[in-house]
Order: structure tokens, then C-alpha cells, then sequence
């Protein structure tokens, strides 16, 4: 890669880590003025921050860069079941 890839990558990234922040505070405040109790909120904010960025950096990778999210070292998003469970089993106590 030419390194003015490798720098309007880097900004680029991290301009759509801060869009995928902003976005999920956004709706996390609206959330929280209808009254949900925080505690949720912060964790549908992280949630939504997640798929927020994903979709963002891999809209950029593949649109901007074109190139796949593999070659910047993201792997496909998958959810492991026995994971999910584990999580959800730590979640709960």
C-alpha cells in the first residue's frame, strides 16, 4: 500500500470509530430521556457502538480502500453460541 493509503486509512478509521461513537451516544441519550434506567442504556449503547463501527469501517474499507476487512486484520463477525451463553451466564450473577 502507498503510504497516502496507509494515512487517509488510518484517519479515515479513526473518523469512522468517532461517528460509530457519536451515533450510539446519540441514541443512548434518547433512550435515557424516556426514562430507561442507565444501566441498560450503556449497555445497548455499547452494543449499538459495535455494530456501528463494523459497518462503518467495513463500508469504508470496501468502498474507500477496496480492499477487504480481512487484509486490515478483521475477521468475518460471528457469533459462537457457547460464548454467547458463557457471557450471558456471567451477565447474570
Amino acid at each position: 500500500m502507498s503510504t497516502i493509503k496507509v494515512i487517509g486509512g488510518s484517519l479515515g478509521a479513526i473518523i469512522s470509530l468517532f461517528l460509530a461513537q457519536i451515533s450510539a451516544h446519540l441514541i443512548k441519550s434518547l433512550f435515557v430521556q424516556i426514562n430507561v434506567p442507565e444501566g441498560i442504556c450503556n449497555i445497548f449503547s455499547g452494543i449499538l457502538y459495535l455494530f456501528f463501527a463494523y459497518f462503518l469501517l467495513k463500508f469504508f474499507a470496501k468502498k474507500i480502500l477496496k480492499i477487504d476487512l480481512e487484509s486490515l486484520g478483521i475477521p468475518k463477525f460471528r457469533i459462537d453460541i457457547k460464548w454467547l451463553i458463557v457471557a450471558i451466564s456471567v451477565f447474570g450473577k
